[in-house]
């Protein structure tokens, strides 16, 4: 039979040798990432972590949302210039390179519902209603939209689908 302080003992003994042999095995390498003085890696990371201001993010934000901007709009062209010039002003070489892509934009996103004797149920989409804000009723909001399928009708069974 063990006493209560000979497994105690045994306990210690075997927490203190995992604990040698882990930190064994995780030993510090000699560098990170080029630093052999860790002291100047820290004053690296202390200097890097000093840059982010919760403010400042926050009147980007504004200043990047004010308006609505769907791809290849001019709106979106003004951002982009925005954070050129923030860039810039920041000291880092900034390029804007214009370039061709495919990109589709409905021209009506519309859908009915008909029941089973052709009468029309419902019809949509309908743009969300949200009080004060400016841009519920902008053309430079685009309705959502599935911008790879094709125009088409589509008829079948209505499915629940929970």
């Amino acid at each position: 039979m063990v006493r209560p302080s000979a497994s105690l003992l045994l306990i210690s003994l075997f927490a203190t040798t995992t604990m040698a042999m882990a930190q064994s095995a995780f030993a510090p390498p000699k560098t990170v990432f080029g630093y052999r003085d860790f002291g100047a890696e820290a004053k690296v990371d202390a200097d890097f972590l000093a840059v982010p201001d919760a403010k400042l993010a926050g009147e980007h934000l504004k200043t990047l949302t004010a308006k609505p901007h769907i791809a290849s709009s001019p709106e979106d062209l003004e951002t982009a210039q925005y954070v050129a010039a923030q860039f810039k002003a920041a000291g880092l070489e900034t390029e804007i390179v214009p370039y061709r892509v495919l990109l589709n934009q409905p021209r009506k996103v519309s859908f009915e519902a008909l029941g089973d004797d052709g009468r029309l149920l419902g019809t949509g989409p309908t743009r969300e209603r949200v009080e004060g804000d400016a841009y519920q009723d902008d053309a430079r909001v685009v309705m959502p939209f599935n911008g790879s399928s094709g125009s088409g009708d589509v008829t079948g069974e209505v499915v629940y689908a929970n």
